[in-house]
């Protein structure tokens, strides 16, 4: 991808440490931009209502 290097670089450079909800309903600080990587690929988002959004999305709950 073209655009990527580009987009990383920057978003390294525009960093700031925050917090990420995972799906699991953990919360996890990402203290560097690698960790908000790692973090994005676990499936973790921005906020509790990303992080749901993401469980939700793969997987139809059963109704009881």
């Amino acid at each position: 991808m073209p655009g990527y290097k580009t987009m990383t670089m920057k978003g390294e450079k525009d960093f700031k440490p925050h917090k990420m909800y995972c799906k699991d309903g953990s919360v996890k600080d990402a203290k560097t931009f690698k960790d908000h990587l790692k973090f994005k690929k676990m499936g973790c988002g921005h906020s509790k209502k990303e992080a749901m959004a993401m469980e939700h999305s793969g997987k139809k709950k059963k109704k009881k």
